[in-house]
């Protein structure tokens, strides 16, 4: 077995865990690869509230930098973790805690039909290239709060990730960070809004944004003021409301690759579509953890 072997089968999410830990040990006792000195400096270990399915990748793809025992050690950790409760793309082997529930159901969506029309945008297929699932949510969290962006394009670009890229979703998930979703309408308002999407933010499922988009779509066509199309005058009287394409690049340019700097652009996306609410509520839950 040679480093690329094993790095594949490390960042392989359909291995388990345990198969992983054979492999390494094996790897190590006959001296098979050659490991690097373990070195933290651009991507540290974290604990494991921290662990999600963004988390893994970044530290998948960190194998390629420091291909240390300790890394490769850590990351089947986080793997074993990760397929226990059953993450989105990880064999499931379910063992949940009282306080978190999951649907196993297939979810909704998946049948519907996308435009033919619809082309995705080029920031979003750049990011789906890359394999960067953090930076692809980013850019799905900006379509959501641009109120420009029509109905059906939403609807297209969420379904066209559902469909082509289910991975970028989680399992959903209810849990102390992340509540569930209110279905009673009369308690959908701009508020509502926000705070559901700091709960996205903690779990980024299916269930989640597709709830996000129908209370979008109801409370625009009811004529709720936050969610009318922004008029360039509009814009340019307000800057710190502003959804100008110029400002939503200058946010695809820092997107984040790890949890604490994603906190930090998504409450720079808050801010700059008007989300103030959701904007605190957010660096609350940052500060807490």
């Amino acid at each position: 077995m040679n480093k690329q072997t094993l790095i594949e089968k490390l960042q392989d999410k359909q291995i388990l865990a345990a198969e992983n830990t054979q492999l390494l040990n094996t790897a190590i006792t006959t001296n098979q690869v050659q490991f690097d000195e373990f070195n933290d400096l651009y991507l540290p270990l974290k604990e494991s509230h921290y662990w999600d399915s963004i988390y893994f990748e970044n530290q998948a793809s960190e194998l390629k930098n420091n291909f240390s025992k300790e890394r490769c050690e850590h990351l089947i950790k986080v793997k074993e973790k990760l397929q226990n409760i059953g993450e989105r793309g990880f064999i499931r082997n379910p063992i949940f805690t009282a306080e978190t529930t999951t649907s196993n159901s297939p979810p909704l969506g998946s049948e519907q039909k996308i435009s033919t029309k619809y082309t995705p945008s080029k920031e979003l297929l750049n990011h789906l290239q890359t394999g960067n699932l953090s930076r692809v949510r980013t850019e799905l969290k900006i379509y959501l709060n641009d109120m420009n962006l029509s109905p059906d394009s939403l609807n297209d670009s969420f379904l066209y990730i559902l469909q082509n890229h289910p991975e970028v979703y989680e399992e959903h998930r209810v849990y102390s960070i992340a509540k569930d979703i209110d279905k009673n309408k009369d308690s959908w308002d701009w508020d509502y809004f926000n705070l559901q999407q700091v709960y996205l933010n903690r779990n980024f499922s299916w269930e989640r944004i597709e709830h996000l988009r129908k209370v979008r779509t109801i409370l625009a066509a009811e004529g709720i003021e936050e969610f009318q199309p922004i008029s360039r005058t509009s814009i340019s009287q307000n800057d710190q409301q502003t959804q100008s394409s110029h400002n939503f690049q200058a946010l695809h340019d820092d997107a984040p690759n790890d949890e604490s700097a994603n906190d930090n652009h998504f409450l720079k996306v808050a801010l700059m579509v008007g989300g103030a609410v959701l904007a605190a509520l957010a660096l609350i839950i940052s500060i807490s953890r």
